[in-house]
């Protein structure tokens, strides 16, 4: 057996030993995808459920609590101005 057949024979090993790699790493590849997509449609669905929360909160109790602190910011700063104090 010369030079030649052992490089050609390793050649082919190192294919087949590289088919069976890929294959393999499509097969965990899919089975991770299977796994994992789930949970990330259940995290998009937590994501998007904690924004219209925050939405709501946001509306409901701290815009008009923004307001109302403005207004007697503003009062203030009037009668303040009224007084002659800066």
């Amino acid at each position: 057996m010369g030079l030649e057949e052992v490089r050609d024979i390793a050649i082919v090993v190192l294919a087949i030993f590289n088919i069976v790699w890929l294959v393999a790493l499509l097969v965990l590849a899919v089975a991770f995808y299977r796994k994992v997509f789930p949970v990330l449609a259940s995290l998009h669905a937590t994501v998007s459920n904690v924004q219209a929360t925050t939405a709501f909160v946001a509306e409901t109790t701290v815009h008009p609590i923004i307001r109302v602190l403005s207004f007697v910011a503003g009062l203030r700063a009037a009668a303040g101005a009224f007084r002659g104090k800066r």
